[in-house]
């Protein structure tokens, strides 16, 4: 038992690792595109219009909203429908929870399973943004690298709640 406590302790160590890597990530697109719209706005004022700087605030945009869910999955703060399960016990609660945790994670899978040839194409065919001139593919590996960590999260939130769960049947 003390090997398995181990490897949760691991697992969560590393999320938190992960986390604060993220969290840097999204401060810093979040900081980009603020200023990116900023000086857009400005220069659009003062008749100097930087049209390659939308395209910075919308890459990211893009980056900063796919690995804030990702951090919002390590909390278990995605939307839920607690009205649906209001009713039931606790346990009951608890094994709901890692259901939905599972269906989101397969459903993350799926997304970048399908995602995969998408980005295998735009990486083939060399296609480049409008303004920019940078591979899609870069921007479009911000919602897989997102989904990735979020999957990861899922797991670690699933066997943090199935050790609750046993905690809570020795009680």
């Amino acid at each position: 038992m003390k090997e398995q406590n181990s490897i949760v302790k691991g697992l969560n160590q590393i999320a938190a690792v992960f986390e604060r890597i993220l969290n840097i990530f999204i401060g810093i697109f979040v900081g980009v595109l603020g200023l990116s719209v900023f000086i857009g706005v400005l220069g659009r004022n003062i008749n100097i219009p930087v049209v390659w700087l939308d395209e910075v605030s919308t890459y990211c945009c893009i980056w900063a909203t796919f690995f804030g869910f990702a951090v919002a999955s390590r909390h278990g703060m995605l939307s839920n429908v607690d009205a649906f399960i209001h009713g039931f016990s606790e346990r009951v609660k608890a094994y709901m929870s890692i259901f939905w945790i599972v269906f989101g994670c397969l459903f993350m899978g799926i997304v970048l399973w399908s995602g995969k040839d998408y980005i295998a194409y735009a990486y083939n065919a060399g296609t480049l943004s409008a303004q920019l001139r940078i591979p899609l593919f870069y921007v479009y590996m911000g919602p897989m690298i997102g989904y990735l960590f979020a999957i990861y999260f899922g797991i670690v939130n699933i066997v943090n709640k199935i050790g609750e769960l046993k905690t809570a049947e020795r009680k």
